[in-house]
Order: structure tokens, then sequence, then C-alpha cells
């Protein structure tokens, strides 16, 4: 490689080596910005869902305590029994009793005016029914979820599901929604819009509508889905906070490659150098001047004259190069070029 190509090569690669660092950083800033932002839904998203199977868990618990009962059903000792449940565990509101999907009586009243549930909006495979209801047993209008199995059924409210506090610094909200008709049952705050929708069918697990990013997770067992999503503008904050960390290093390394490949440039362009490079390209040639007795005027002889002619045409004196090759030990290996160039 002459030097000249080898000097391309280098600036190109000074270029690089200036700008990469510099490029490479503002990616990492964005990288670790949107990890960090993703990392607080998803963690926001695992601890509701934790939170989720917790109260399906005790659900369960009081429908087995509750179903253990062998009384009559619906008399004072069987009132007593769904009250003491709804008592024991933090999340029930209300146990009912059913014949059939119709309720009979409850924890909270002696007896119904036949309220029927119809069919169930799940069957979950952890072996229990749920209903998803605007209006409660008692007529109030209230979202409330209805989980259970054999003759009974807990009444839960959906907020219990999602009542989970945000641990990072961006306000992330989260709502419920039930796998079994892709029907939302609970949020802490309105949804954005239906897009939601789409995605919680396609099996979609992160996605950004532009303005805002989601997480979904599921829990096929249960039939249930959260969704919890925060706004994107924080991230645009959150990068320059990222860049502000990363942009030096990046620059600090890119100094060090610029100052470190310029050293490596001015030696391939020193005249040691370019003086090998000659030598290897054969870049030196040789003009005989004779040598005329002037007695006779006989020619005896002829001086070899070592001249350098550039690729553009010109030549260096060597008065220039015979100097510097003594000093850096390559007049040597010109001695040898030219005894070979003679002889040939």
């Amino acid at each position: 490689m002459t030097s000249q190509k080898r000097v391309t090569l280098v600036n190109g690669v000074l270029i690089v080596a200036v700008l990469l660092p510099i490029l490479l950083s503002i990616y990492l800033a964005h990288n670790k910005a949107e990890k960090n932002f993703h990392n607080e839904l998803e963690n926001y998203a695992d601890r509701g869902m934790v939170r989720s199977d917790k109260v399906i868990s005790q659900a369960n618990m009081a429908l087995r305590q509750i179903n253990a009962f062998r009384g009559q059903h619906c008399s004072a000792s069987h009132l007593d029994a769904m009250r003491r449940v709804a008592f024991d565990y933090l999340y029930i509101q209300e146990v009912v009793y059913l014949v059939g999907d119709r309720a009979v009586c409850s924890s909270l009243e002696a007896a119904h005016h036949g309220i029927k549930l119809g069919p169930p909006d799940t069957q979950s495979t952890r072996g229990f029914f749920a209903w998803y209801t605007d209006v409660t047993d008692l007529g109030f209008q209230r979202p409330m979820i209805y989980i259970g199995n054999q003759d009974h059924v807990v009444v839960i409210d959906p907020q219990a599901f999602i009542d989970v506090i945000p641990l990072g610094n961006t306000p992330v909200n989260v709502a419920l929604v039930g796998l079994a008709r892709n029907r939302l049952i609970a949020s802490n705050a309105g949804l954005p819009n239906n897009s939601w929708e789409s995605q919680v069918a396609k099996g979609v697990t992160t996605y950004s509508d532009g303005k805002n990013d989601y997480v979904i997770l599921r829990s096929p067992a249960s039939g249930l889905a959260l969704i919890t999503w925060a706004s994107s503008a924080p991230l645009q904050t959150a990068w320059y906070k990222q860049l502000v960390i990363w942009l030096p290093i990046g620059i600090l390394v890119s100094l060090s490659a610029g100052w470190f490949i310029t050293r490596l440039l001015r030696r391939l362009e020193s005249p040691q150098a370019r003086i090998q490079d000659a030598i290897r390209g054969r870049e030196f040639s040789l003009e005989y001047q004779p040598i005329v007795d002037l007695k006779t005027g006989e020619g005896v002889g002829a001086e070899a004259l070592l001249r350098w002619r550039l690729p553009d045409g010109s030549f260096i004196s060597p008065d220039i190069f015979i100097p510097i090759a003594e000093q850096t030990g390559l007049i040597s290996q010109i001695t040898e070029l030219v005894i070979k160039k003679t002889f040939a």
C-alpha cells in the first residue's frame, strides 16, 4: 500500500473514530432512557399482576371455606358463615349463595329478589367462574366482579385488582381487561384510545400509539390481562438526562481516538516513512553522467546519479533525502537499490 493510500485510509478511520463514539453515546443515552422507561411500565405491570393473583387466590380460599358449610342454606348459621368469610378476607365485599344462577341470599341480605347472574364471562382453568357486572346483586350501579364455584360466589371490587402504587418517577396508569370478551373491567384512569382492543387480541406485549407507551401482561389461567401505560413525553426528558451522562464519555473517547490516530497519521506522513515507501515502490531511478578523458576525449566511464521522481512528475533533490536516509539508517537500502539498478 502506497503512502498516499495509507494516509487516505487513516484519514477515513480518523473521521469514523471521532464521530462513532459521539454517535454511540447518543444511541446509548436514548436506549438507556427508553429501557428505564419501559422497565417502570413492566415493573408496575408485574406488581399489578402479583396483586391480581393475590386477590384471586384469596377469592378461591374464601370459596373453599364457604363451600365447606354443610348446614341449611340461607339459615342463620349459613348467613353467619357467609358474613364471617366476608370479614375474614380483605378483598371480599360480599358472599352470595346461588340456586342455579340466581342469588338467593348473601352475607348482606337474608333474602334476595332472585337477581340472575346469567352465563359467566370467564371460565378459568383455576376452577372458578367469573362475572363482570355494572350493577351489583343489590341493585347498585357499580362495576363488580363475581367469582364463584359450586353454589357460592364472592363479590370483589375490580379496583382491588389494580390498587398498586407506582414506585418510579413516571406517572403510570393501569387497566384490568377480561380476555374472553376483550372487556375493560376497571382502570385508574381513562384509556387514551381504543387501540388496546386490537393489541390485546393480537397477543402484543408492548406497543406505542405515538403519544403513549403500553405494556400488556396476561394471565390466561385467570382470564385477565393488565394494561399499563404512560405518556411518552417524559421519555424525551429522560433522554436528555442520560445524554448529560453519556455524551461527555463519548466526547472523551472521541478526543482520545483522534489524538491517537493523528499521531499515527503524522508517523505515516514522516519523511522516513515516505522514503521507505519510495524504496518499496522503486520510485528511485538512475541517470548516468559520462566521464570523459580530457586529453583524449574518450569516454572512460559514467557516474550513476540517483533521482527520486514523484508521481506528479516533480523531483526531490538528493540534498534533501540523502541526509534523512543517513540519519534514519535507510541509506544502506538505497545503496543496495542503486547497485542493483546499475548492474541491471
